[in-house]
């Protein structure tokens, strides 16, 4: 499956990276991911136009869409792309926080990074919106 890079930023703001939550390459402290070989690369091309063929070369409200970071790609996705909301089930985001964030003392680094892509999100009439909050202070 090829993997694509997202936008170095989010819409607004300069970037911020979380190297002390999830280490240098954003995935460090896991051992659930394979191997990364000399032969793995970043696939060429932009990864929303790569999102949006994919989805929609499915059939209509069968992708649930999950994003694991900052909703930057996601809200450059319904912004270009709105047709594709016809075809998401869903759309599980990884950010909010409960009582106390993780970079500030009420945001959590996923939606404060970008949070002007989450209005975005918000607002494009996605059927079914999940949010994984965080719970707890690094």
């Amino acid at each position: 499956m090829p993997v694509y890079a997202g936008q170095a930023r989010g819409l607004l703001r300069r970037n911020i990276s979380a190297k002390n939550i999830h280490g240098e390459s954003g995935l460090d402290g896991t051992t659930l991911l394979p191997d990364i070989t000399p032969a793995d690369r970043v696939a060429e091309g932009k990864a929303v136009i790569a999102m949006s063929e994919a989805i929609l070369a499915q059939k209509k409200n069968e992708v649930m869409l999950v994003a694991t970071g900052s909703m930057t790609n996601i809200a450059l996705l319904v912004s270009l792309y709105p047709e594709v909301v016809e075809w998401l089930k869903g759309l599980v985001i990884m950010g909010g926080a409960v009582k106390v964030g993780n970079v500030t003392p009420v945001a959590e680094f996923n939606i404060w990074v970008s949070m002007f892509s989450i209005v975005g999100v918000n607002s494009s009439r996605i059927r079914r919106l999940l949010r994984c909050y965080s719970r707890y202070r690094s």
